[in-house]
């Protein structure tokens, strides 16, 4: 894993040490760059995904065939019996994701 946020013995153009981060993607930022901060949390959000063994594109393929589910419910809701049960079930079931539940279900 890249380093993050360790200090350069060197100096920046201010003539001052400067803090600096080198993303996986092998992006240097330092502090004396304005959206440093930004650049930081980016590294760290970049490493965390790398980190995780591919498990972000496995959520992304369930949620995808969740949201085929409950298109397919919504589209076939009056040959079941209880399409909004199932509908609800599945936007439950979903992982955590950034919106509820009650957006995955189609009225």
């Amino acid at each position: 894993m890249s380093p993050v946020g360790f200090v350069l013995r060197a100096h920046g153009t201010s003539g001052v040490p400067v803090q600096v981060t080198i993303g996986p993607d092998g992006f240097v930022a330092n502090s004396e760059m304005d959206n440093y901060a930004a650049h930081v949390r980016l590294t760290e959000y970049l490493q965390e995904r790398q980190a995780d063994g591919g498990k972000a594109l496995e959520l992304v393929a369930l949620i995808r065939a969740i949201h085929a589910r409950i298109a397919w419910i919504a589209e076939h809701g009056s040959e079941l019996s209880d399409p909004m049960r199932w509908q609800e079930f599945l936007a439950l079931y979903s992982p955590r994701l950034p919106f509820d539940a009650a957006d995955l279900i189609v009225c």
